[in-house]
């Protein structure tokens, strides 16, 4: 499953155990806040997100942020 996420609020998901999970930043810088750690992403910039992640929080850093986000399921990954 692949999926175009607007952001323009901090969002936060668990990742299904079956597969991990791949965020593509398209345009805008944001911070992913994982298992105590933080990373920050900007624009063209990806990161993996292994399915024992578990809980993931993701908040923007401009006004409106595009990403992508891939992985295993058949429903939406971001509620």
């Amino acid at each position: 499953r692949i999926e175009r996420i607007t952001l323009n609020h901090p969002v936060s998901w668990e990742i299904n155990l079956l597969s991990a999970q791949v965020l593509i930043v398209l345009e805008g810088n944001l911070e992913i806040v994982g298992n105590g750690e933080k990373v920050a992403l900007k624009q063209g910039e990806c990161v993996i997100l292994p399915a024992v992640l578990g809980k993931v929080e993701v908040h923007p850093k401009d006004s409106k942020v595009l990403a992508v986000l891939a992985g295993a399921g058949k429903v939406p990954m971001v509620q």
